[in-house]
């Protein structure tokens, strides 16, 4: 029994040192070696593979967002806020007193009664007495203009005509009294007088107006207020009023020839 066991020890010992000299001889083999390096190389790899795996994970779980109604997908914290649109108070019309807009409104109608002329020198007692058929020495003038309304003037040629007194004619020149908010005043004014009419001054009447035809560009009249008002082309409107005792046609033929007379010397 002892030298079987001797034997079997000694059996035990012989194949532990074989292979511890073929470890020994395996790990100092080169081949082994590059086997081993790329082993590691390869965990490392593995290992990173995961690492990012689980980044892209983290990152495909954010929403996305679809640009210009295209394929492109844009993560959401790529797409940069709009600011809120801002407003600024615009300069052009900054708000004026009730001062200024009177002083601009004087302004305005100052610049549309520049050119008037003097009416009372428009037309001559000795022409309106050949006209209407009167004694020219009974003829006296007086200025009909008013402060109040300087875009217009007139004069009044009086006299007592067959015992009637302050018979007499009027004349009167006036502009767009507004002309930098209604351009248009001259003819919006005669198309008034025959559309609108006038009211009396107990606005119990409206006297319409007729075409006052071949005088200016445009005229009209009205025979029961013995007024006849027209326009030449650059919207200066005249007025040739009677207070006389006449016929329609009379009348219509005395304002024809003092209007013409009156638009030769006001030269306008």
């Amino acid at each position: 029994m002892t030298r079987i066991f001797v034997f079997l020890l000694m059996t035990v010992l012989m194949f532990s040192c074989k292979n511890d000299g073929a470890t020994t001889s395996t790990s100092n083999d080169p081949e082994v070696k590059k086997i081993e390096a790329l082993k590691k190389e390869t965990n490392a790899r593995i290992a990173k593979n995961q690492v990012d795996g689980q980044n892209d994970h983290t990152h495909s779980e954010k929403p996305e967002a679809i640009e210009n109604n295209s394929r492109v997908r844009v993560p959401v914290e790529k797409i940069k806020k709009q600011s809120p649109p801002s407003y600024t108070t615009p300069s052009e019309n900054p708000v004026k007193s009730k001062g200024e807009m009177q002083a601009e409104y004087k302004k305005g109608m100052q610049s549309s009664r520049i050119t008037l002329p003097q009416p009372c020198s428009l037309l001559t007692d000795k022409f309106i007495a050949n006209v209407v058929g009167v004694d020219k020495d009974a003829i006296s003038l007086k200025d009909g203009s008013n402060k109040a309304t300087p875009y217009a003037k007139s004069c009044f040629f009086r006299w007592d005509h067959l015992g009637t007194p302050n018979s007499g004619v009027l004349i009167q020149v006036q502009s767009n009294p507004v002309p930098n908010e209604f351009p248009e005043w001259a003819p919006y004014y005669l198309q008034a007088k025959r559309n609108q009419g006038e009211k009396s001054s107990d606005g119990s009447m409206v006297f319409k107006y007729k075409n006052f035809e071949n005088m200016g560009v445009d005229g009209a009249y009205n025979f029961d207020l013995h007024r006849y008002i027209w326009r030449d082309a650059k919207n200066y409107v005249y007025m040739v009023a009677f207070n006389l005792p006449a016929t329609e046609s009379e009348e219509i033929e005395w304002a024809r020839k003092l209007g013409t007379e009156l638009m030769k010397n006001a030269n306008l």
